[in-house]
């Protein structure tokens, strides 16, 4: 498949739809009438954003995931494949964070953080990158945060200290993707 699809033909993936960035993107991809394969833990949100994507002309299928499963990773990719025969967009999306003092803070809950905000982006690409290689295309979005790119004393000090970490490292990931993407 040579270029992209017009949006209105494309195949979209969201993690993390069920809400802020995630159910804005979904939205706005909905104007544009592209095929929605929306991805969150929450069932109930998620098939209310599936419901207003489908009120703005577009195709949406809600699918539970937790993107810390990359088992279930996989199955929201073929399932988008199996669904649309294809996948043109993937946008990382799903995070989570965590308050609290460090010392407050359990290690399960910083487990949690690195395995939905680091590990549930690995886990998308290396469920769509097979897909887009066969296609010969396709777009991934790794979404971020601002605390990838800048220190703050308050966080990493008593609050919030594992939440810059794994964006830091989504960051330095995707810049490595691109810079061997180009050198092809």
């Amino acid at each position: 498949m040579s270029g992209r699809p017009p949006l209105n033909e494309s195949v979209v993936v969201i993690t993390g739809a069920s809400s802020g960035i995630g159910r804005a993107a979904a939205l706005a991809f909905a104007r544009h009438s592209a095929r929605l394969v929306l991805a969150a833990r929450g069932e109930a949100d998620l098939r209310e954003v599936a419901t207003q994507c489908e009120a703005a002309g577009a195709q949406a299928e809600a699918v539970p995931t937790d993107v810390a499963d990359e088992a279930a990773v996989q199955r929201l990719a073929q399932r988008a494949v199996d669904g649309f025969g294809r996948i043109d967009v993937w946008v990382n999306n799903a995070g989570v964070m965590m308050y609290g003092r460090f010392q407050d803070v359990s290690s399960q809950d910083f487990r949690r953080v690195i395995e939905v905000n680091l590990f549930g982006q690995v886990h998308g690409a290396r469920a769509v990158l097979p897909v887009f290689a066969r296609q010969r295309s396709g777009v991934l979005i790794n979404m971020s945060s601002v605390w990838g790119r800048i220190v703050s004393p308050s966080v990493g000090r008593d609050t919030r200290r594992c939440y810059p970490a794994p964006w830091r490292s989504i960051r330095a990931r995707s810049t490595v993707k691109r810079s061997l993407h180009h050198r092809r």
